[in-house]
């Protein structure tokens, strides 16, 4: 939006001496002097399928004498039904102009011709509203309200709004603040609340009720916020988003939601083992302190039926009890007191801690969970990772879950990811400083509730493929589950409803639910798809590479997947460096060899810590601008940083090389032949016409992008 307010402002400035844009958050001023933003809130309440949006953006004249008016622009969706539009300046009404996304292009077209920012093509094929904006006195302050009605259309249940309209990516200029609050009701169910393009934190009152928030300050734009939710009855709630163009395999997410209505989930009793680490180092950093503050929120929160037992370890493995005790108020006191008098001692048993462990486990058709944590690595009794990791997994003759607590850079991440991964649970990091009571009760809270186990997932008249993660996890009360795979269409006759079938247990009984979803032929409304499932499989690969050694062909795919997409890593913090040319493939893979080498054959110590936790991070992200963040993590660097040398632009990454930005794609040894466009000419004009979606590519200037076959490359 800012992009296009930026375009607006370049037009204007062919009648003005002197003009300025301000770009702000939903909405933008084209003015002839700098206007700042003070405020930037957005707030959406939907009920059913009609949204009413409210941005409210305050804005501050900083000049010291001259008095500032100017032009104020917003961007609204080509497709979206507005009604009730109002826009308040101060304290007054003014009207307000709709351009429909016909007439937003003559705007768009005319600027490019007339040599105006090519980032506002960022905006084309978008509406426009428009109004004039009164003097502002120095020093003095005018607030823009602009509120209105929007009618939302679903796809098989399946609702999608965008917000958060940005200044172009190219300014990279942060905004002071930004938050958004959205309110959602339904007479049906709403099931999945997702985005793929923010953090958002999502709270739920009940079934047919939800609240989204984001809150961010020095917010540096990237993309609008795509906010995506489901409706629809029954237990399960399942729907699919697809990306198809012609250049590559349909992509598509699948997710799985739950009822969260307490009395139509089933209470599946649970047996849980809290096996965890009491050494000398549980010392530091008061980890024992506040892993006993996790254990404590655990035992309180059993339920009647649950059956439990404590295992501390050392130097030697020891049981708060001989077996499994009933969750009786008494029981869990005892408990409580136990957890009270629990002191760091000695060396690190692992092996005699869980066996121990698991050797309390019954055959019930209850729940079995082993919450497994350490901070270091084994040192007595067996300490040979992959012999550990096969000790444990055929002692585990009840299939019990095991989830793994790694705390702190002394681990042996290796381990922990085994050990997870072959008893059908998970590994998580806790880096120094974080919070390890609340990592804690928040797995606890999660598997403690489960609503469908043993969750298998059939495609039916279609071929997929890569679908991650690889092992379906369980779904649990208010959670829900993300997949992530490719299928193919294989002919001209492809019809895109395909039956799915999800089966499972549910209470201890097989149940199944079948479903008719959409896999269309072409799709590309949802181009964020693919660069999410790289990411899922770049983390599989990850720990593939560090379970069996780093092979070479794991490594390279992981090399050619990261360069293609823009995934920073341990392993491929060159993409974003300025003296590895992003064309040299073999360099690249040789680096990331070195990279993967450097770790620990074990894997442990302080360098394959943040590596295990970049590649879980990644192989259960569903967030699919995190890249720059994650980027930045890795390299020590900004956003802004990274932003200068990588940039994201739909499904495509571009690299800068010398101030050209170059398609991820590009390979200088199979690309010869150009299409060589000036920028502002008529035949760059005439491009963006003909070839609207090639327009968000050109948004960054001096570009090298390959488009339906073809390598286009401008120049000034």
């Amino acid at each position: 939006m800012r992009r296009i307010l930026a375009s607006l402002a370049a037009l204007s400035a062919l009648t003005a001496a002197i003009v300025a844009t301000t770009p702000v958050h939903a909405c933008f001023i084209h003015s002839p002097l700098p206007i700042e933003l003070i405020e930037d809130h957005i707030t959406i309440d939907i009920t059913d399928n009609i949204a009413v949006k409210q941005y409210t953006c305050t804005f501050f004249n900083p000049n010291a004498q001259a008095v500032v008016g100017g032009t104020c622009y917003m961007e609204f969706e080509a497709d979206a039904q507005i009604d009730k539009l109002t826009l308040q300046l101060g304290d007054k009404e003014v009207q307000a102009e709709m351009l429909d996304a016909e007439k937003a292009k003559k705007v768009f077209s005319e600027i490019a011709a007339r040599g105006g920012k090519t980032a506002l093509l960022e905006f084309y094929g978008k509406g426009l509203i428009r109004a004039e904006v009164p003097n502002i006195p120095p020093q003095g302050k005018i607030t823009a309200v602009l509120r209105y009605t929007q009618v939302m259309k679903s796809e098989d249940g399946v609702y999608r709004m965008t917000f958060l309209n940005t200044n172009p990516k190219a300014w990279l200029k942060p905004l002071k603040k930004v938050i958004v609050d959205c309110t959602l009701k339904s007479q049906k169910p709403i099931k999945s609340i997702y985005s793929p393009t923010h953090n958002i934190s999502v709270t739920r009152t009940d079934d047919f009720n939800a609240k989204m928030h984001y809150e961010q300050e020095n917010y540096l734009p990237k993309t609008p916020m795509a906010l995506y939710w489901q409706v629809a009855g029954g237990e399960l709630g399942v729907s699919a988003l697809t990306y198809r163009d012609e250049d590559e395999r349909g992509t598509f997410m699948m997710m799985i939601s739950p009822s969260i209505d307490p009395s139509k989930v089933p209470v599946i009793p649970q047996e849980v083992i809290f096996c965890i680490d009491s050494s000398g180092s549980m010392v530091e950093e008061d980890r024992l302190v506040n892993l006993q503050k996790a254990l404590k929120y655990c035992l309180n929160h059993l339920r009647p039926e649950d059956r439990f037992n404590i295992v501390d370890f050392g130097t030697e493995a020891r049981a708060f009890k001989e077996e499994l005790l009933t969750a009786t108020p008494e029981n869990v006191k005892k408990a409580l007191a136990h957890v009270d008098k629990l002191k760091p001692r000695g060396r690190t048993a692992i092996e005699e801690a869980v066996s121990l462990s698991l050797g309390m486990f019954t055959d019930t058709k209850d729940a079995r969970n082993l919450i497994f944590l350490t901070d270091g690595v084994p040192n007595e009794g067996e300490t040979d990772t992959d012999k550990l990791a096969e000790i444990i997994k055929k002692r585990n003759t009840k299939h019990a879950r095991i989830f793994a607590f790694g705390v702190g850079n002394e681990l042996n991440t290796r381990l922990l990811d085994m050990v997870a991964t072959d008893n059908g649970g998970s590994a998580a990091y806790v880096m120094p400083k974080e919070d390890l009571t609340t990592r804690i009760t928040d797995l606890y809270d999660r598997i403690a509730n489960p609503v469908l186990t043993d969750i298998k997932v059939t495609f039916q008249n279609m071929k997929v493929e890569e679908i991650y993660p690889r092992r379906m996890p369980d779904l649990f009360k208010g959670q829900q589950i993300v997949l992530f795979g490719r299928y193919m269409v294989e002919d001209e006759k492809w019809t895109p409803e395909k039956e799915i079938l999800v089966s499972g247990r549910l209470a201890g009984k097989e149940v199944s639910f079948p479903y008719t979803l959409q896999f269309p032929a072409e799709s590309t409304k949802n181009d964020f798809l693919p660069r999410v499932w790289a990411g899922r499989k770049v983390g599989h690969l990850m720990e593939e590479a560090k379970r069996g050694g780093g092979q070479k062909e794991v490594i390279d795919e992981i090399v050619r997947l990261a360069k293609q997409y823009g995934i920073v890593t341990p392993y491929t913090s060159f993409l974003i460096a300025d003296d590895m040319p992003k064309g040299d493939l073999a360099a690249m893979k040789a680096q990331a060899s070195d990279a993967f080498r450097r770790e620990s054959k074990e894997g442990w110590g302080a360098s394959s810590a943040p590596s295990a936790a970049a590649a879980r991070d990644l192989a259960e992200s569903s967030y699919g601008f995190g890249d720059y963040e994650r980027a930045g993590r890795v390299t020590g660097q900004t956003e802004q940083q990274v932003m200068e040398k990588m940039r994201i632009i739909g499904s495509k990454n571009f690299y800068n090389e010398g101030g050209v930005w170059v398609d991820s794609t590009f390979d200088v040894e199979k690309h010869k032949t150009f299409i060589d466009v000036k920028i502002g000419s008529d035949e760059f004009v005439k491009l963006v016409e003909a070839k609207a979606g090639l327009a968000k590519f050109l948004s960054l200037g001096r570009v090298i992008v390959i488009y339906q076959g073809k390598v286009y490359r401008t120049q000034e």
